[in-house]
């Protein structure tokens, strides 16, 4: 009830008297009609990203968290005016929603995934969601009312002008905090100084268990191809049972559902046909054929291998997302987010990704962080085989609100095996 209460103040907040803070002109809308455009657009963003990440990390596992990417952004479209606010607006595939409309369906997100993850508490006390948003201002700012009203206890003040370091440690133990230990140093040295005014910082934490788990002493070693030329030896997990399985011929993939306890969220798995690429899957990905590769698999006996794996990728976005359409965002002579204070313009300087991810016998462990700085049809009757013995890409998703939590590619053993600092054999 508790979690109820504060979801309602939220969107009451936004419905009431902060309405002039983002729009002079706040009129009744048709709430479930932005939320579905608000999820398409970030569906829509999600695959871009995707897919102008993907060829940049050769010879590395890609995995980062959309979702967090995406709420950093929407955090800055707060503050956004004038050319700014249009190009965002454009980038973001939200031209038609006024800044209202926006908040609401971003408040309406995330309290839906806290009601329905308090509610499945019993069917998943296994599993953990956590999604956190802090704007941190230098304490100097005069930020503006309606934003602290906005934001409520998502602001703090810190003093970025004479303790910039302590501003930077305070920033990423709050990261920590958000990501069970799992991504620290999200802002490294240098990256915060006694110039900085704003940080925009979104935190996502995953921890699910199987429904199905997977048995400890069924994982061994085999083969996993890189390539034709490039073979390494991973601990394959592997079962067999019922799972919602099936052919994409538009993807080009056999696409598999692994569901953790509550069924609301499950890991989707695209591996590419034997005769085709990931690299092909991915060039054909769209939001629709994505999500009807997910909605139109069927229950099956699957024989399932797939690699056991942990990958920690960290990236700087800013010129990324600026290809994607925010070059006013990272651009310090045309960024306008006065939207934020009084006390003059600010711009972004830089967009820190970090994200981790651990698949095991039991489930999975996956945490992000975002910190935008200033400055084949029908199935056989016989069990299907799923071998993920080469590249392939998943998906962690959020099933009632269709939200892209999570991404990534596994194609590198060996880069994995180096990062983490233990052996195929070791225990993850």
């Amino acid at each position: 009830m508790q979690i109820l209460l504060c979801g309602l103040v939220l969107l009451a907040a936004v419905a009431g008297g902060q309405a002039q803070c983002m729009t002079r002109d706040d009129t009744a809308i048709n709430v479930t009609n932005n939320q579905v455009v608000y999820i398409s657009s970030s569906h829509d963003f999600a695959v871009r990203l995707f897919q102008k990440l993907h060829p940049e990390c050769q010879g590395r596992n890609l995995f980062f968290s959309p979702y967090s990417i995406w709420s950093a952004l929407t955090l800055a479209f707060f503050g956004a005016e004038g050319d700014t606010h249009s190009e965002m607006a454009q980038a973001m595939g939200l031209t038609g929603l006024n800044k209202v409309d926006v908040m609401r369906a971003f408040r309406f997100i995330l309290f839906w995934q806290n009601v329905e993850l308090s509610d499945k508490i019993d069917d998943a006390g296994k599993n953990e969601l956590r999604v956190a948003n802090r704007l941190f201002f230098d304490r100097r700012q005069k930020v503006k009312l309606c934003m602290k009203e906005l934001f409520h206890n998502e602001i703090e003040m810190v003093d970025f002008r004479k303790a910039s370091e302590e501003a930077r440690q305070t920033i990423n133990a709050w990261v920590e905090e958000q990501t069970a230990n799992c991504i620290k140093e999200l802002v490294p040295p240098g990256y915060v100084d006694s110039n900085s005014r704003m940080v925009l910082v979104n935190a996502a934490y995953f921890k699910g268990t199987w429904v199905s788990q997977f048995r400890p002493n069924e994982t061994q070693l085999a083969p996993f191809h890189s390539s034709k030329e490039d073979v390494s030896m991973v601990s394959m997990m592997q079962q067999e049972g019922t799972f919602n399985c099936g052919p994409s011929e538009p993807l080009q993939a056999q696409v598999l559902e692994l569901p953790y306890l509550g069924h609301q969220i499950s890991m989707y798995i695209l591996l590419p046909f034997a005769d085709s690429s990931l690299d092909v899957t991915i060039s054909r990905l769209t939001p629709k054929i994505l999500r009807g590769a997910f909605e139109f698999i069927s229950p099956g006996e699957v024989n399932i291998h797939i690699p056991k794996f942990r990958v920690e990728e960290d990236y700087e976005l800013s010129s990324v997302l600026s290809d994607l359409g925010f070059e006013r965002l990272f651009n310090g002579s045309t960024a306008d987010l006065s939207g934020f204070s009084k006390s003059g313009n600010m711009a972004l300087g830089n967009a820190l990704h970090k994200a981790f991810v651990e698949i095991s016998e039991e489930g999975t462990e996956a945490a992000a962080a975002t910190a935008l700085l200033d400055n084949r049809s029908g199935h056989p009757s016989r069990t299907e085989q799923f071998i993920c013995d080469r590249p392939f890409m998943y998906v962690i998703y959020y099933k009632p609100t269709h939200t892209m939590l999570f991404m990534g590619t596994y194609e590198h053993p060996d880069v994995e095996a180096k990062e983490s600092g233990e052996s195929e054999e070791g225990d993850f």
